[in-house]
């Protein structure tokens, strides 16, 4: 059965992040038996659905008990329409039931960044 992601992590950690900025995720979970994924989200509202930002392969090492791990790294551009989203990640496998267990951090502001533009004006 999945449970729970262990860990969850967006860095960095900062509610307040700038636009065209990078941050990393992480997601560990024990995926269970048969073997699960997780999958790595944003989304507007804890009750809207799910945009997939990354997903784990199944997991290729059978330890042969009921724990079974996949973990899950990506790094993520943030964009000022991410601004308010909520990020996650999610443990679940074909035997789990919707809703899936999760995970997550949010809302994250995202900042504008501005540009400057310098005019030249040459009076004559």
């Amino acid at each position: 059965m999945a449970e729970i992601p262990v860990e969850f992590s967006l860095q960095p950690a900062n509610i307040s992040l700038e636009e065209n900025s990078t941050v990393n995720m992480s997601c560990l979970a024990n995926v269970g038996r048969p073997e699960g994924m997780v999958t790595i989200w944003k989304r507007r509202n804890l009750s809207d659905s799910q945009m997939e930002l990354g997903k784990s392969s199944l997991p290729n090492e059978d330890n042969g008990n009921c724990s079974v791990y996949a973990t899950l790294m990506i790094t993520y551009t943030l964009n000022r329409s991410d601004n308010g989203f909520f990020f996650g990640c999610t443990s679940k496998n074909r035997d789990t039931q919707d809703p899936a267990l999760s995970k997550y951090v949010g809302p994250r502001k995202i900042l504008c960044k501005y540009k400057y533009i310098l005019l030249a004006i040459a009076l004559a």
